[in-house]
């Protein structure tokens, strides 16, 4: 397998960072990104007069003052069949989800509330290392922590293997650009939901995809909008597009 790990970014705090950018101001991507997309900058401005690409959470104002970009990722050329997770798709996750080696609560970024091993339903997945999922919370009972980078890399590895085999199973088309392939491992790595919007992949019709897989922003029980979720479909959405 293709090393995954080069330009791997520990992270602590959530994708999204609000700044204090008017209408206008010079805005730019997350620096967590991968190359070349962490040097891009764009205009905030409101999302309907941008005929680029818009990233929101990253201006001020309204939610429809969003930074409108001209260009995103670089064309990466076409997926093979099956496909695979590039590194750069693997960097563009690593920047998303973040490492932490300690457990955290994927619905509020933040430790167990009561500490220890168990997440509340309203805080959402006990998870730990780049986005690992423990389900049911006693899968993860005999990891050490905090854990290390090297075994989070490890345990990394096994799930974009798994998630790479589930997304290549339900594909038929063979038509995908590898920045396609890429975020629709991205959005399945984070939602568990490619099975969702497969039929639209298969059939070509990109745009009630991409429009279905932006719906994937609530997390906990019951359900709420996560800024931190609107953001990356957006980027995802973003990836599949370039």
């Amino acid at each position: 397998m293709m090393h995954l790990f080069q330009q791997a970014v520990l992270l602590s705090q959530p994708l999204v960072r609000f700044f204090s950018l008017d209408v206008g101001d010079s805005c730019s991507l997350p620096r967590t990104l991968p190359d070349p997309i962490n040097t891009v900058t764009g205009t905030c401005q409101e999302e309907s007069s941008c005929s680029g690409y818009v990233t929101p959470g990253l201006c001020h104002g309204a939610d429809s003052i969003k930074c409108c970009t001209d260009t995103f990722a670089p064309d990466n050329g076409p997926a093979t069949s099956p496909g695979f997770l590039s590194d750069f798709g693997a960097t563009f996750i690593h920047g998303a989800e973040g490492y932490r080696g300690n457990f955290y609560c994927d619905g509020t970024h933040r430790p167990p509330r009561g500490g220890g091993r168990h997440c509340e339903p309203d805080e959402g997945n006990l998870t730990i290392g780049w986005g690992h999922l423990c389900r049911p919370e006693s899968a993860c009972n005999d990891f050490n922590v905090p854990m290390s980078q090297a075994e989070g890399d490890a345990l990394f590895q096994s799930d974009v293997a798994t998630r790479v085999n589930y997304v290549n199973s339900l594909l038929t088309t063979t038509g995908l650009t590898q920045n396609q392939f890429d975020a629709l491992v991205s959005f399945h790595f984070n939602t568990g939901s490619f099975a969702n919007i497969v039929s639209y992949i298969n059939s070509g019709d990109f745009d009630t995809a991409t429009s279905k897989m932006k719906q994937y922003i609530n997390s906990g029980t019951p359900p709420r909008l996560d800024r931190n979720l609107v953001q990356r479909r957006a980027l995802e959405v973003n990836l599949f597009e370039s």
